[in-house]
């Protein structure tokens, strides 16, 4: 009896993990869940933008902002140089959603807080009108970055003439750029 109960007791340790076994836990990183579902244009976006922000210089030397649309990107903002524009195209790249990038980063020093405060009100006020006057279709957006004003979507080029009539009569001063996707 003494043989058997010898026997259990060996091949119940041999068998059973050690605590160090039991909570070893690989992380899992953030790439790899997203590769798990398709991202809403937002969440693609937000996440994008999380990996730009964790490049300490690109998030201190830098105004970049993302737009997604399906598997494209459109990097928007400033920059103080290409080396840093590069290197936020190469991070865009890497996220596993994403097959084309648009960049319209600008070379110059990034805009200040209340520039880009300016752009939102700018931004709300040209999409209500568009919106009001049945300019923009689904799937299409007016994002404001410096002045410039980027209709963003598919068929814009349909409706440009339009926008761009609606937009100069609101402000002349605003530079308008059709982004057609």
């Amino acid at each position: 009896m003494l043989n058997i109960l010898f026997f259990i007791a060996i091949f119940l340790t041999g068998c059973a993990p050690t605590p160090t076994e039991v909570l070893k836990v690989e992380p899992v990183k953030p790439t790899e869940v997203v590769r798990q579902k398709k991202l809403t244009n937002a969440q693609l976006a937000h996440h994008v933008n999380i990996e730009i922000n964790n490049d300490d210089n690109l998030h201190a030397h830098t105004t970049i902002r993302i737009i997604a649309q399906g598997r494209k990107v459109i990097m928007l903002g400033q920059s103080p140089s290409l080396d840093y524009i590069d290197k936020a195209q190469e991070i865009v790249y890497q996220h596993p959603q994403v097959e084309e990038v648009i960049n319209y980063v600008t070379i110059q020093p990034p805009i200040k807080p209340s520039q880009r405060a300016i752009d939102i009100a700018i931004n709300t006020q040209i999409s209500q009108l568009m919106r009001k006057n049945g300019l923009l279709a689904d799937g299409q957006s007016i994002e404001v970055e410096n002045q410039v004003a980027y209709v963003i979507g598919k068929d814009v080029l349909a409706s440009f003439d339009q926008i761009e009539a609606s937009i100069q009569k609101m402000d002349d001063t605003i530079t308008i750029i059709p982004v057609s996707l």
